[in-house]
């Protein structure tokens, strides 16, 4: 499994987790606004962000979280932040 692959599956299991949704249900909601279409609120939004910066050690900027409302974006975003730490 590639390191990408690796990132979705990491990102699918706690996204899953912290909304209470089953990965099945995420799998076909991948560009689904979490607060609009699948019930987060703010405080779980920052707990995924959090969870990510810890488990990849990057920082996302204030500015980025405000963007970050699907599976999709944040996924791109670890990608791109950590392609460029290489």
């Amino acid at each position: 499994m590639s390191d990408k692959e690796n990132r979705e599956e990491y990102l699918e299991n706690l996204v899953a987790e912290i909304l209470e949704i089953k990965k099945a249900e995420l799998r076909n909601k991948k560009d689904a606004d979490f607060f609009k279409d699948l019930g987060a609120d703010s405080m779980l939004g920052l707990e995924i962000i959090a969870a990510v910066e810890r488990k990849y050690d990057i920082k996302i900027e204030d500015e980025e979280v405000q963007r970050l409302s699907t599976f999709n974006s944040i996924l791109d975003l670890i990608n791109k932040k950590l392609e460029k730490n290489k």
